[in-house]
């Protein structure tokens, strides 16, 4: 199972390679920021709730109560994230085809698929989970073979099952270079967490006012949340190209 580069990459039309994946990632962001921003600060609301509701404890330096009313926010944050996921893989996809999609039409998308990629989310949640009890390693390698499980499922919607495989299949020999995406990405927006939450820190410890780190850490998290979905739809694109020779438009033509 440690084998991330179990079999050769099958010929396609297209070359594979973490700067290409992430510099088209962060072009899309950015070409997009707008309606991919709001999607996202309006989708990561009951975050920025759940601060709000954890204030008290915070400015007095305890852990806070959960209440059923927490416990909701929560279930509801985790729904809204993959309705983000799935809607910025739609509005990724829509982009690499040279086209242009609007908030409305992505949002719908997003919540035309949120049933299976819900579903998704909690195996796959539970999948690495049994990965990273038996040992480090093989939960890693699950959640680098199970990459694009969501993007497949929003794109060429092959079931729950058929996602995973799809996605067990276009991973399978560039792994390693899968692997080397998330981690690239995930050390940026970490460093991107922890400049920006260090700034607010300081000035909310020093006003005594921990309302613009609770509003901080929300638009970081939101910010951070698009440009995962983003990139991770940018690898199963990338992916289709190299192995299988198709073409963008050929990948955004089940949208039409």
């Amino acid at each position: 199972m440690s084998d991330f580069s179990a079999a050769q990459a099958a010929p396609g039309s297209g070359t594979f390679s973490v700067g290409a994946v992430l510099k088209r990632s962060f072009s899309t962001f950015f070409a997009n920021i707008v309606p991919f921003g709001v999607l996202a600060l309006i989708l990561y609301l009951p975050t920025l709730i759940y601060g709000f509701v954890s204030l008290d404890a915070l400015e007095r330096g305890v852990a806070p109560d959960y209440s059923a009313g927490d416990i909701i926010i929560t279930l509801l944050s985790f729904v809204l994230t993959y309705v983000v996921v799935g809607a910025l893989v739609y509005g990724t996809v829509q982009h690499l085809s040279g086209q242009k999609a609007s908030l409305g039409t992505i949002i719908s998308r997003g919540l035309s698929t949120i049933v299976p990629v819900i579903v998704i989310a909690i195996l796959l949640s539970l999948v690495v989970g049994v990965g990273f009890a038996l040992l480090i390693v093989p939960g890693i390698f699950l959640i680098v073979a199970y990459a694009v499980v969501i993007p497949a499922a929003v794109v060429e919607r092959p079931g729950i099952i058929g996602s995973f495989k799809r996605s067990w299949e276009l991973t399978k020999g560039y792994r390693w270079s899968v692997l080397g995406i998330l981690l690239v990405l995930a050390v940026i927006l970490f460093i991107l967490a922890a400049v920006v939450g260090s700034v607010a820190g300081i000035v909310a410890f020093t006003m005594g006012d921990f309302t613009l780190l609770i509003i901080v850490n929300y638009v970081v998290s939101a910010i951070s949340g698009a440009l995962m979905s983003v990139a991770l739809a940018v690898t199963y694109h990338d992916l289709r190209v190299a192995k299988e020779g198709v073409s963008t438009a050929q990948i955004a033509a089940v949208f039409d």
